[in-house]
Parts: C-alpha cells; structure tokens; sequence
C-alpha cells in the first residue's frame, strides 16, 4: 500500500511517471527477491538513479501513443472522404500497432528498472 501511494505521489506531474514507475518496479523486484530493506530509501534510490533515462523513455512512449491516439480518431470519426475498404485496412492496421505499442510499453520500464539501459538501446 505505501508503494502505491508513493507511486501516485510521484506521478502527480505528468513528466515524472516514467520514473516513478521504474522506481516501483524496482522496489517491486527486490520485495519478491526479499532483498529490499526499506521501501521508501529503495523506491528514492531508484527514482533518483534512474530519472533522465525513464524520463526520456517516458516522453517516446507518450509522444508515440499520441500519434496513434490521433491516427484512430483521425480513421474513426472519418476526417478525409475515403472507401471503405481503404479506411478498413487503416484501422486495422493502427489497431495492430497500438498492440504492439501496448507490448513495448509495459516492457519498458520493468527492463529499466532491472538494468541499466540508454535511452535507444530498448527501441
């Protein structure tokens, strides 16, 4: 329960999520390895340590679910007169990258958490 709370203590400002969920994963990790101490100094630690890089992975997983949040409203509400078969295929095929956008993004920030990654090393 305190890791939940710190967790949405620290997201409040939208830019921190990423490493705030990084944090949590981590503290997350090491309770089930019981090699956690103190989850307030753990969950610190790792946020601290792991800002800049989760920060950045955060802004590329927000910047690439708004464009595909734009592209379905854009294929949904039918902004430009198109066949149907064509905006079918368009969809769909947004629909596959979301998934696959879904997949990478709740992979990313356990795999930050557990090791060290540079911001491009992931994509």
């Amino acid at each position: 329960m305190i890791l939940n709370l710190l967790w949405t203590i620290c997201s409040i400002p939208i830019f921190t999520i990423g490493a705030s969920t990084t944090a949590l994963y981590y503290v997350t990790l090491k309770l089930a390895k019981d090699e956690g101490n103190s989850v307030f100094a753990s969950y610190f630690r790792s946020f601290k340590g792991n800002f800049r890089q989760a920060t950045a992975l955060w802004f590329i997983v927000l910047g690439a679910g708004a464009v595909l949040a734009v592209d379905c409203w854009f294929f949904f509400t039918g902004q430009m007169p198109m066949a149907e078969y064509l905006k079918l295929m368009l969809t769909a095929l947004t629909g596959v990258l979301f998934i696959f956008y879904l997949f990478i993004a709740v992979y990313v920030f356990p795999l930050q958490s557990r090791f060290y990654n540079p911001v491009k090393k992931p994509f």
